[in-house]
């Protein structure tokens, strides 16, 4: 039987870097055999790989066309597979884990396909941390804040209930539950851990490390954080895509742990997640030793004074302003030549 790998995340989670490289070896790889569907589900298209939008674009179709639609695509991957000789497909969203119902979406596909889930998990307070910075600091005033106002929040992170549905439609033993840890990655690289954990051959691929969605450092999130009336919607990354492209290599992050949450704050967090991490290390990692994370500590935190901080965002915003610079003497000059 055809095999099915529907990689549904989670999001800061590694995705990006899985996705990138798939998409940039979608070629060879389907030499090997694996098919990477289009971004619609379809084996043929302009932009492989990374299905997020589509599936999140049918959750507000009727749950039956839903599934319909998803079938027939699955269908036709699969006829398509058994004319070109091919014997794997994978699939890569990562908000397929998302609690919406996604798993729905794939009831009974498990008739024509050996369906596998791959799941990336990480530790919760770094997971909502970085979920903060990507989305949470546009629509409010502190991190506090919006774990607080919505009731909901409390449930991102919670891999434990994320995982249940899938769990209960294709059995425990057809999830491939992996932690996103540089201590915890085959070779400490996601994309490496990917195709080892999942049984999946590289032959003849090389696995370089991309540097898919670096992290910007926390001066950035300060920056972004003051001018939040900036964003339009929690997906509109021009401000830091404007950091990105101008303000040079200073504005990644270059050290462990971060100023942004305290030690106590970082402990109360897992302690939310507490049984739920007990049940995924008794089902999952049963011969390990310890908790499913490594606990916070020290290393993870560090302190900036105000006077630092003031600084940075000032040394910041003069790098950014001189990217700008040479960017517009760049055209000017380009533009002139005769």
């Amino acid at each position: 039987m055809h095999k099915l790998y529907i990689h549904i995340g989670a999001g800061k989670c590694g995705s990006s870097a899985i996705q990138q490289f798939l998409r940039w070896n979608t070629p060879t790889l389907t030499e090997s055999g694996i098919l990477i569907p289009s971004t619609e589900l379809s084996f043929d298209g302009n932009e492989f790989c990374n299905q997020t939008w589509f599936f999140q674009h049918l959750l507000k179709r009727e749950p039956r066309e839903a599934w319909s639609v998803v079938q027939k695509r699955l269908k036709t991957l699969k006829d398509h597979m058994e004319k070109s000789g091919l014997h794997t497909v994978i699939i890569s969203a990562e908000n397929l884990c998302n609690p919406a119902g996604f798993e729905k979406l794939f009831f009974e596909c498990d008739d024509f396909f050996d369906v596998k889930i791959v799941f990336y998990i990480r530790r919760q307070d770094d997971f909502l941390l970085s979920a903060w910075q990507q989305w949470g600091l546009k629509i409010s005033d502190s991190f506090d804040t919006w774990m607080s106002k919505n009731p909901n929040k409390c449930l991102w992170g919670d891999w434990h209930h994320y995982l249940l549905p899938w769990e209960e439609m294709f059995g425990r033993e057809n999830v491939v539950l992996r932690r996103y840890a540089r201590n915890k990655l085959i070779g400490g690289d996601v994309v490496k851990d990917f195709f080892v954990s999942c049984g999946l051959s590289s032959e003849g691929i090389t696995i370089d490390k991309p540097l898919a969605n670096r992290s910007l450092n926390d001066i950035i999130t300060c920056l972004a954080y003051d001018a939040n009336d900036l964003f339009t919607g929690t997906h509109d990354n021009r401000l830091y895509e404007m950091f990105r492209r101008f303000g040079g290599p200073s504005v990644y992050k270059n050290r462990k742990g971060s100023s942004l949450l305290t030690l106590e704050k970082r402990m109360k967090i897992l302690k939310t997640f507490e049984s739920g991490n007990a049940r995924l290390k008794k089902d999952y990692f049963t011969d390990e030793q310890g908790q499913l994370f490594d606990p916070p500590s020290e290393k993870d935190v560090y302190h900036m004074t105000e006077k630092q901080i003031t600084d940075e965002k000032i040394a910041c915003i003069t790098r950014t302003l001189f990217g700008v610079h040479n960017h517009i003497v760049k055209m000017e000059r380009e533009t002139s030549k005769p």
